[in-house]
């Protein structure tokens, strides 16, 4: 995606938070159902695989590199912004960007997650690290602060994605290639809920692309108590799960993926 096609404007910014709104309320997940596609549903369900043990790279629906020595391997379960997705989370704490690549290294230890894991792709223009997540994420914190979610520090260190995506690559995340155009256009959110299942990448670029979040791994309890532990923060599960959920959601709209104003549905939830 090149700078011109980044959103920018406080007035897109403003636009998303309202769409978003619904993250605020206490029956957000019921509301956020009523918007689901699930016409869309049927595709993904048959496409379901066995994940691997750790956690991905991103929500990214491109396929891997050829080069790349994991084109290999079984998928693991898809978090947004990979490694950096956790670093913009500790980021939302009240966290340095030192620390909060520290405390996502940690996590990803006492999860058992393996490798800290982040993408960039093959036509990268200057100035970016060829994830649309690192390249919005400022855009989404500005959101989800005024979601006004419950536990999340009122001063947050906003820092600039290629940062960010240095700091990871410093600190010993592996860096995946990914290859072929976004498909942002026609793609989806998926928020997958089958255990220890995820989407066929390649089947999902071919045929039906989305940008998947596969929640059962991360919006949980035993994930929640080692955040809280490392972030000193106090979140309930609602809040961790609905945090997630914004940053998934905010991305997918900055990245044109997804509208939830009701012109179209274009989030599938699986469970």
């Amino acid at each position: 995606m090149s700078a011109k096609d980044m959103p920018s404007s406080q007035e897109g910014t403003d636009q998303i938070s309202n769409q978003l709104g619904f993250l605020s309320k206490n029956d957000w997940l019921d509301q956020l159902t009523d918007k689901l596609n699930t016409e869309a549903a049927s595709f993904y369900q048959e496409n379901l695989l066995e994940a691997a043990q750790g956690l991905g790279y991103c929500i990214d629906e491109r396929p891997i590199a050829d080069s790349d020595p994991s084109k290999s391997m079984p998928p693991k379960p898809a978090f947004v912004g990979g490694a950096a997705g956790w670093v913009v989370m500790y980021l939302m704490s009240g966290q340095t960007l030192e620390n909060a690549v520290i405390s996502t290294k940690r996590l990803y230890q006492k999860m058992n997650w393996g490798d800290m894991e982040i993408h960039t792709d093959n036509h990268s223009h200057e100035g970016q690290v060829g994830c649309g997540f690192l390249n919005v994420q400022q855009s989404v914190i500005d959101v989800l602060k005024q979601l006004n979610i419950p536990g999340l520090s009122k001063e947050i260190n906003k820092i600039n994605g290629v940062a960010i995506f240095q700091a990871l690559k410093n600190a010993g995340a592996k860096v995946i290639t990914l290859t072929g155009a976004h498909k942002a256009s026609q793609a989806k959110v998926v928020i997958n809920q089958v255990v220890g299942k995820t989407l066929d990448r390649q089947k999902l670029y071919d045929q039906n692309p989305a940008f998947l979040w596969d929640a059962w791994a991360t919006a949980n309890n035993k994930v929640l108590t080692e955040f809280n532990q490392l972030a000193q923060t106090n979140l309930e599960l609602d809040n961790f799960t609905r945090l997630q959920a914004g940053l998934h959601l905010a991305t997918g709209m900055f990245l044109n993926a997804v509208r939830l104003d009701g012109a179209e549905k274009n989030v599938v939830m699986l469970s």
